[in-house]
């Protein structure tokens, strides 16, 4: 009987632990489900994103149609706003701090904070919450709701690594680096300029696919070989945005190894001068096709609209040619 009531006065206070210890959680965590409803937000809604970090500039996204604008300018990356989206529909619970540690985390949101809002079509706010420091070891990050006291710790389960990083770029990168991507019936006419080999350089004309010479004469020309130049300005795409490289402006000086001009249906213009890296930087001078070697891996570029690109040379070199190109 002794025995029986020592073992019933000791389950009795492991019950006491618990409940002590399970109160004593509860008050150091805890959940509410308005504290979360950033996650309830499908990226198929949204229409707008600002990012707004502190001591930078605020990053503006909105979609329009198929496509999303930084600062409703520039058109952003398919790879860095999926990502983003992907994040904005993915991220999950990957577990509820402490009161402490969500204390700590909402303490260093002040200084390294990115607060995020999102928007749906007609401006309605869908989420707003702020997107703090990843974890220590990198595989989460800590998210406060905005209005919220308990910060959580987000993750995607199919990425390694904390979201913050889709998160956290500066304008450039947000940029596209799609140079062109036109169809051929949106090209009324063409020039290849070779500055310093005026005589491979030409013009052909596109009247709804009958293309002919500058001078208004087909002949000696293939039209399916024609037809298919112009079909290759789509798809188009530089390595790197550099409208702040030190060299810019005394590059842009030069003459260039080729001007590519594109005359549009719509009455606009649009032209990019390329310059060999091999010639700024290793003294070489590319006067035309024949000049070009093994070293020509990449060109600047600077666009009609203003942009300064780096270019990879298999991207570039199916333009490079003279009017042989289009004999029968």
């Amino acid at each position: 009987m002794k025995r029986t009531l020592i073992l019933l006065l000791f389950l009795v206070g492991l019950g006491v632990i618990y409940l002590l210890s399970t109160n004593h959680s509860k008050a150091n965590t805890s959940i509410k489900l308005a504290d979360r409803s950033f996650m309830e937000v499908s990226s198929k809604d949204i229409h707008t994103i600002t990012i707004d970090a502190p001591s930078r500039p605020m990053i503006h996204l909105s979609r329009k149609e198929n496509d999303w604008y930084v600062n409703l300018k520039n058109k952003v990356s398919k790879n860095v706003i999926g990502n983003i989206l992907s994040a904005l529909d993915r991220m999950e619970i990957q577990y509820v701090p402490s009161k402490a540690e969500s204390n700590t985390a909402k303490m260093r949101m002040e200084k390294f904070g990115l607060d995020v809002k999102t928007y749906d079509e007609e401006g309605n706010l869908l989420s707003d919450f702020m997107l703090g420091t990843n974890t220590n070891n990198e595989y989460g990050t800590y998210v406060l709701n905005e209005g919220a006291d308990q910060a959580y710790v987000m993750h995607m389960t199919s990425h390694e690594g904390g979201l913050r990083g889709f998160f956290t770029h500066d304008i450039k990168d947000f940029r596209d680096l799609g140079l062109l991507d036109l169809d051929a019936e949106q090209i009324s006419a063409l020039s290849i300029d070779y500055p310093k080999d005026v005589e491979n350089s030409f013009l052909i004309t596109n009247q709804r696919g009958n293309y002919k010479w500058g001078d208004d004469n087909a002949s000696g020309m293939s039209q399916k070989i024609a037809d298919a130049f112009f079909k290759g300005f789509q798809n188009l795409n530089a390595e790197q945005l550099l409208n702040h490289f030190v060299h810019k402006d005394e590059i842009i000086k030069k003459i260039p190894f080729v001007k590519i001009n594109l005359a549009l249906n719509d009455g606009t213009e649009t032209w990019m001068n390329v310059y060999p890296e091999v010639d700024v930087i290793g003294g070489y001078n590319t006067k035309g096709i024949k000049d070009l070697t093994t070293r020509h891996e990449s060109y600047f570029v600077h666009a009609s609209w203003g942009d300064f690109y780096k270019v990879q040379d298999r991207f570039l070199r199916q333009y490079f040619v003279t009017p042989s190109h289009f004999e029968p």
